[in-house]
């Protein structure tokens, strides 16, 4: 079994750096949307990093930045997998 947080799905590719961007999905209450899966049902991972504008802020580790971070942008350049279904 795997635990999930899940994130949104992908809408349109960011203008100018042509990435997807995703958001942690939240109930009204703002608490995560989680899930336990089977693992055979995981299909392919993929590596994400924040997407801000200005100054990195100082809290961000690489410990807390998925609970920091609001928005991120999904890496389609990490492999060619990723690069071949999403780009």
């Amino acid at each position: 079994l795997a635990y999930v947080e899940w994130f949104t799905k992908f809408v349109r590719p960011e203008p100018h750096s042509g990435l997807f961007r995703v958001k942690p999905q939240t109930r009204s209450d703002e608490t995560p949307v989680v899930a336990v899966i089977p693992v055979d049902m995981i299909q392919h991972s993929v590596h994400l990093f924040p997407k801000w504008g200005g100054t990195v802020l100082s809290e961000w580790s690489l410990e807390t930045v998925l609970s920091e971070c609001t928005s991120f942008l999904v890496n389609v350049f990490k492999n060619n997998h990723t690069y071949f279904n999403l780009a």
